[in-house]
């Protein structure tokens, strides 16, 4: 019993890329034909496709190795989650010219679905059969018509047709087997003809694995003058919507802030004022008033940082001089050092310096209190117009360090817990009952890590694939 649960091996299919490749140049030649030089797909249309098909192929490896197996003659295949700014990357471009690319590949045929699936989600794409060669395992034959409904249907109503009592003795044409190919199955069933998915014109049977198609050969090139396209290239109205609303998520931030909450409705923030390094010198001493070390700042700029260094000032009061006392002239000094580390750099940047800086303080405080609990001598930060200056070495300055080293520590808590609730939904997923099926969650998941990280994502596959070898030697040792 051990033996054959071991014996049986997943069924795999995978993408072959040369053979795609070659597939995405017969289709990009077949629709430049008799089309003007400005209504055909050019070199960056068939760099894009080959993109998309071999970004296609990973995610179909991994769909089947953690999500799902494919299920040939029944099922169909999972569509392509990608985003504009990924592809934008691996083509060396801007997200507007990858909306104008997917939109000619639209209208050619070549993409034959979209769905939008949220501003802050990866939408999905379904990619024409044409340009998919699909091989079972080292077979070199293309088994793509085994997740086509067209044909899957033509399958069975001629298997259903050679089983029939009255045909037994009659010598009917063959009819098509789990075996049979695309090629093959469309030269035996004349109905198959009629399909505009069989695949034509390119004998990609004695291809090698490392075939390369070139540019050259394939698409025309750019050195004709270019025509004017006849119909303009644009998208639905709702694709247009979603794609502006996209745009619009991509370039903005997750919400207002305090800060940004200040500047009036229907008006713009002012550009900022703070000067550059040619043009303006940080004084060698501190000034000892926040009106002398912002004077330089618009009056927007002005009430805004304030502000800012009130809750600034608000919170290392607490933290650091609970039981001290200063008079109004050494508080006015501690707050025009604040200052200074905001004053000189650019005013969008003010939020996060902000969380920055009372972090810092607060790392501080940690400091203090650990050494307390350890009976070591305390420790109790200057005045505040010597502690926060930052030209003093031994000051507020060498917190930057701790900041950075408590970042990379809060980031690598946070990737633990992402980790470890990501897995525990993965295999509640597997469980009888599961209220999201494994496909959901794991494609759920695959995008948060991928966002975070390349290596946080794989930690997750590796975390997978162990759960599942232990629990197959479970199953294993208990038959």
């Amino acid at each position: 019993m051990c033996s054959k649960t071991y014996s049986i091996r997943q069924q795999q299919f995978n993408i072959h890329w040369g053979k795609s490749d070659a597939l995405v140049s017969d289709f990009v030649d077949k629709y430049n034909q008799g089309k003007p030089l400005g209504s055909q797909l050019r070199s960056e249309h068939w760099e894009l496709a080959r993109i998309l098909v071999r970004t296609y192929s990973k995610q179909l490896t991994y769909h089947q190795a953690y999500a799902a197996p494919l299920e040939p003659h029944e099922g169909t295949l999972p569509m392509l989650d990608t985003n504009n700014t990924f592809l934008a990357d691996e083509m060396k471009c801007s997200t507007r010219k990858i909306r104008r690319l997917r939109t000619r590949l639209k209208e050619a045929g070549f993409i034959t679905g979209y769905v939008f699936r949220g501003q802050n989600a990866q939408y999905r794409i379904k990619l024409t059969h044409t340009a998919l060669y699909l091989q079972e395992g080292n077979r070199g034959d293309n088994v793509i018509d085994w997740f086509i409904p067209a044909f899957q249907k033509l399958r069975k109503a001629a298997q259903a047709a050679s089983t029939q009592p009255g045909n037994q003795d009659q010598n009917p044409a063959p009819g098509p087997t789990e075996t049979d190919n695309l090629s093959t199955y469309s030269n035996q069933l004349q109905v198959a003809r009629t399909l505009h998915y069989i695949l034509s014109g390119s004998d990609l049977q004695q291809a090698t694995e490392n075939q390369r198609v070139t540019k050259e050969k394939t698409v025309s090139t750019c050195e004709n003058s270019v025509q004017k396209s006849e119909k303009p290239v644009e998208n639905t109205r709702q694709e247009v919507a979603q794609e502006r609303n996209q745009h619009l998520n991509e370039n903005s931030s997750a919400g207002n802030t305090h800060d940004q909450a200040e500047t009036e409705p229907g008006k713009q923030e002012p550009k900022s004022s703070a000067p550059s390094t040619n043009a303006f010198v940080i004084p060698e001493t501190a000034y000892t008033t926040v009106e002398q070390t912002i004077s330089h700042l618009t009056l927007a700029e002005q009430k805004r940082l304030r502000n800012l260094i009130s809750v600034i000032w608000m919170h290392a009061s607490t933290a650091l001089y609970a039981r001290r006392y200063f008079d109004e002239e050494e508080i006015e000094h501690g707050k025009a050092c604040i200052a200074e580390y905001f004053c000189y750099s650019d005013p969008a940047r003010w939020t996060a310096g902000r969380k920055e800086v009372m972090r810092r303080i607060t790392l501080v405080k940690l400091w203090i209190k650990r050494r307390e609990r350890m009976g070591k001598p305390t420790y109790s930060p200057p005045k505040p117009g010597s502690y926060f200056d930052f030209r003093k070495e031994r000051g507020f300055i060498v917190t930057k360090a701790w900041y950075k080293e408590d970042k990379e520590h809060r980031i690598e808590i946070e990737d633990e817990k992402m980790l470890n609730k990501a897995t525990d939904e993965y295999l509640r997923s597997r469980e009888p009952g599961a209220k999201e099926s494994t496909i959901d969650v794991y494609k759920k998941w695959q995008q948060r890590l991928g966002k975070r990280s390349n290596r946080l994502l794989n930690k997750f596959h590796k975390s997978i694939e162990e759960l599942s070898h232990a629990k197959k030697e479970t199953n294993g040792a208990a038959a």
